[in-house]
């Protein structure tokens, strides 16, 4: 395990995790405090996937990406089975809330698999 790369990714989140933090203070109204979103799980699936694609590199990342894909497809099919229609409004936050998890569990993996040998 490379860990000076795991003390680099981890210091990539936690600045990312402030910036966040700052802009919400800055530019976010106090009193709606309930209303706003401090964390956007978008980026932060983007920020993770980013970081396994560094631990993995170009061959292995293809596996959280198609299972990323999957889990969109299962959305719209158990949205459009259930409600018989397909909303973004819907579908948006639970496929980011999900994906997010998901790349937060592949980053993890990606940390103690990062030499895996490629074909």
């Amino acid at each position: 395990m490379n860990y000076q790369r795991v003390l680099i990714e981890i210091l990539i989140i936690i600045c990312y995790w402030f910036v966040e933090k700052m802009f919400f203070m800055v530019f976010v109204n106090g009193t709606k405090q309930l209303q706003a979103r401090i964390h956007h799980p978008s980026i932060w699936a983007i920020l993770f996937l980013v970081l396994t694609w560094w631990n993995l590199g170009y061959y292995y990342i293809a596996y959280p990406i198609i299972i990323v894909a999957s889990l969109g497809i299962i959305l719209v099919l158990k949205q459009l089975i259930g409600q018989h229609e397909f909303l973004y409004r819907i579908f948006w936050p639970s496929f980011w809330n999900l994906s997010c998890l998901l790349m937060v569990i592949s980053y993890v993996i990606s940390i103690f698999c990062y030499q895996l040998p490629t074909p």
